[in-house]
């Protein structure tokens, strides 16, 4: 893959596109990863979260919501490796939560479909609500925090992801630069109480992004 490209910003979601990355794209063309760190690749950079450390986040804010009962953690989109470090990381800090038999207290989606699991959740439960942590601020899920059915959304700054992909492929190609293996992004902790001043600053980054 060239097709007269200079460097190309990735963002591949699973294992698969590993094999597609390694066979497709010319040696000589230099690329960027973000969103999803996949190892084993020849790119300038990753950029993006530290997966297991934001299921570990996700962790501490169920531990301190949820003081008994049933935690569960959902995965979806298999051979996906940074989804899975979230699990992982959120099951390292819950662990003592899970036990069989007792009600379900606690819910994480480790990706941006809490939007389709939440309402089932609701429809099925007795008693107290569970509390609820998703990924991404898509806009089905912040009117979900919004309504307070969830409790929390983990924000990974994509567009912050994306420029800072863009900066970095131009230094390296144009000014030769040399950058470290991964640049980790810090990941944002958004709740009703905070989402209007979260939406405000990311509708000035992209106003920025676009009119700069």
């Amino acid at each position: 893959m060239r097709d007269g490209a200079d460097g190309l910003l990735i963002a591949p979601s699973t294992i698969t596109d590993q094999k597609t990355l390694s066979e497709r794209i010319s040696d000589d063309v230099p690329y960027v990863i973000c969103d999803s760190h996949i190892p084993g690749t020849r790119c300038v950079t990753y950029v993006g979260e530290d997966s297991y450390q934001a299921g570990r986040t996700a962790g501490r804010l169920m531990a301190d919501m949820v003081s008994e009962g049933r935690v569960i953690a959902l995965r979806s989109l298999p051979g996906t490796e940074h989804i899975g470090r979230r699990v992982d990381g959120f099951l390292d800090v819950v662990s003592e939560l899970l036990s069989d038999g007792a009600p379900i207290r606690g819910l994480f989606l480790s990706n941006s479909q809490i939007n389709r699991i939440a309402p089932a959740v609701l429809r099925h439960c007795t008693g107290a609500r569970p509390r609820m942590i998703g990924f991404d601020l898509v806009p089905e899920n912040c009117e979900l925090l919004r309504k307070s059915t969830i409790d929390y959304l983990i924000g990974r700054r994509p567009e912050e992801q994306a420029y800072l992909g863009v900066q970095i492929l131009y230094r390296h190609i144009a000014m030769h630069r040399r950058f470290p293996p991964e640049i980790i992004v810090p990941i944002d902790i958004v709740c009703a109480e905070n989402l209007d001043r979260y939406s405000t600053r990311l509708a000035v980054e992209e106003f920025a992004l676009t009119t700069g």
